[in-house]
């Protein structure tokens, strides 16, 4: 379509350009006697003006010479920056005072003003070139001193550039076997990886995907179509719009200049170029204007619709891809069990495995932010509080506490009457 696009504004640009052409070989064809008589004046001009240029080759380099200030400007630069090193007064600025308080009584006066303030300056500009040699005379023996003459200890200092740091270390993979232990309520969310079927959030997905991809293969087939439409739109122009006609025609001019005296032999020359008798024949075509679409080529139907059969592929095999990260999920899940375990161990048996109070996972944490109890020997007086029902396990930090209203939220009775399925979310990950 874009092409075919391109080639409308080319069909326009050509028929502008061919009305242009052809109203230009029309003034030609009217005028070309008097630009002939025009043309036989040209050699007198053409001497005129390189007389004219050869004067302007001469006053150029002079004018050049004493008008240009760039060479000024680049000498003073430089002029100051060595004075500044050296801290000396300025001399661009001692020759400015100078030039600026002379008097100039005409034109002449401020050009040879202008001139000899130049000189000062290229002068000036010699002597600084001459002090920078110096500098890098004696810059270059500084240097082939410090290289042939070394300390006895000079590697003490470049020793610690020498000495090369190591960082980012690498994790080392974690190898074990994990389980993969499954509770009553996450059996309807677990996905077997050996099985070939899907759950039905993957199925529910899978469907909403391959509708957004249809949605835009039907936006694709439209712009197609579009194209197919316009392509056949400029063939009917390009076959029916094709004009080819021919110009023939006999043209006799002749003019006569009667007399003798200078006048008239001066006109005589003038427009002797006028007469003339010729015929002419042209053929006129617009071949080069007439559009010449292009359809589109049935490899991009294949790139396109290849296109999104690739991607309605991938999403079908996107699920099984996922099952590939059971063993990242089975690491994250046996660290969970595993505390879980400890926790039901010591709960069950306090007294046989109240030693495992060491171990972080195997502490209550708090009902609500989750925060994990200190150490028996290591709690604080009124930090922590534990629910007064024996049989209620769940303990609460103190401001956690203080904001439940000093009771346990687990034993309130208003919540008794909530389910555990009202208490699940729709939103939950799969476990593989």
């Amino acid at each position: 379509m874009g092409l075919n696009a391109r080639e409308v504004v080319r069909v326009f640009a050509c028929s502008t350009q061919l009305s242009f052409n052809l109203s230009k070989q029309r003034y030609n064809l009217m005028l070309e006697p008097i630009k002939k008589t025009a043309l036989s004046l040209q050699h007198e001009m053409d001497q005129m003006k390189n007389a004219f240029r050869s004067v302007r080759d001469i006053v150029a380099p002079l004018e050049l010479e004493i008008e240009n200030m760039e060479e000024v400007a680049t000498m003073k630069e430089q002029n100051n920056d060595l004075d500044v090193h050296f801290k000396t007064w300025l001399r661009p600025s001692e020759i400015e005072t100078k030039y600026l308080n002379m008097p100039e009584k005409s034109v002449e006066d401020h050009f040879q003003k202008l001139y000899e303030k130049k000189l000062e300056y290229r002068c000036e500009y010699e002597l600084t070139q001459a002090k920078k040699v110096c500098i890098e005379a004696f810059s270059l023996a500084y240097d082939t001193c410090c290289n042939n003459v070394r300390h006895a200890n000079a590697w003490l200092l470049c020793w610690p550039l020498r000495f090369k740091y190591a960082c980012n270390f690498l994790n080392l993979l974690h190898k074990g076997d994990t389980c993969d232990s499954r509770e009553k309520m996450e059996r309807s969310k677990y996905v077997d990886i050996y099985s070939m079927s899907y759950v039905r959030t993957q199925h529910s997905k899978l469907v909403t995907q391959i509708l957004k991809v249809m949605l835009e293969v039907v936006t694709a087939t439209t712009f197609v179509m579009l194209d197919r439409l316009f392509y056949e739109a400029l063939d009917v122009v390009r076959q029916h719009a094709h004009l080819e006609f021919v110009h023939q025609g006999t043209q006799d001019l002749k003019i006569e200049v009667e007399g003798i005296g200078l006048l008239a032999n001066l006109l005589r020359k003038l427009i002797n170029n006028l007469s003339s008798t010729r015929d002419s024949r042209r053929v006129m075509t617009n071949k080069l204007c007439v559009p010449q679409p292009r359809a589109m080529p049935p490899i991009y139907f294949l790139k396109i619709y290849g296109g999104y059969v690739w991607i309605l592929l991938l999403l079908y095999i996107n699920p099984y891809t996922l099952r590939l990260r059971r063993k990242a999920i089975q690491a994250v899940r046996a660290h969970y069990l595993s505390g879980e375990n400890l926790l039901s161990l010591r709960m069950k048996f306090p007294y046989l495995l109240g030693w495992l109070d060491a171990l972080p996972a195997a502490r209550m944490t708090c009902l609500i932010c989750g925060e994990t109890e200190p150490r028996t020997g290591r709690r604080t007086p009124g930090r922590w509080h534990c629910c007064t029902v024996p049989t209620c396990p769940f303990v609460y930090c103190a401001e956690c506490w203080e904001d439940a209203g000093g009771h346990c939220l687990a034993c309130d009775p208003s919540l008794n009457e909530l389910s555990d399925v009202d208490s699940l979310s729709d939103d939950d990950l799969l476990r593989y």
